[in-house]
């Protein structure tokens, strides 16, 4: 077989291939040639543009946090659900969801990932804090402390999908919705 020149891949095709191999995978078995097979490249031209699999979770990382910032919209209630579903993929079976969250644990030991890993988790908490603070100044959700709130949303999101994992007994939006709605003191969307 003649490889010719390896044809060009955008960058976010590129992303979608790791975010498929480490749902398919989980990180801690996640290689170079997992994405290089979905895109239809080798292995080493994956590498050379971005290096091994550390370097293709960084990147991965910071895509999602520049995703994570795509505006919601809405009312303060309306637009903190989005961003708490932002993620959630209904395609996911538990073992990929829980795959997935394997990126969070496995990059603990390396500092530059769980670096990147750590500033995902504190955009996603500051997004949290800003629609929480105001939607308790509209009066949609019961005033508190916004900070201790987005933490505890933050953890119970990642809690909700674990368990949704495990039980698989409802879609996985809807375990994420009805958690959302429970931290801010809601039983319904329109209440």
């Amino acid at each position: 077989m003649t490889i010719g020149r390896p044809r060009r891949v955008a960058d976010a095709d590129v992303m979608e291939a790791v975010r498929g191999a480490l749902l398919e995978t989980g990180y801690a078995r996640l290689t170079v040639a997992d994405v290089a097979r979905r895109l239809g490249v080798t292995p080493a031209a994956v590498g050379q543009r971005f290096g091994g699999k550390r370097d293709l979770m960084l990147a991965y990382f910071q895509m999602w946090n520049a995703r994570a910032a795509e505006p919601a919209t809405g009312s303060a209630l309306d637009r903190l659900l989005q961003i708490a579903l932002a993620d959630v993929d209904e395609r996911g079976e538990p073992v990929a969801v829980a795959n997935a969250l394997s990126a969070f644990v496995d990059v603990v030991g390396d500092p530059e990932l769980r670096a990147v890993a750590q500033a995902a988790i504190r955009h996603q908490r500051s997004r949290y804090r800003s629609v929480l603070a105001e939607a308790m100044d509209a009066g949609l959700v019961p005033r508190g402390d916004p900070d201790r709130l987005a933490a505890v949303l933050a953890a119970g999101i990642t809690g909700a999908q674990l368990h949704w994992a495990v039980m698989a007994d409802r879609p996985r939006a809807d375990a994420v919705r009805e958690h959302v709605l429970a931290v801010v003191g809601r039983t319904e969307e329109g209440e």
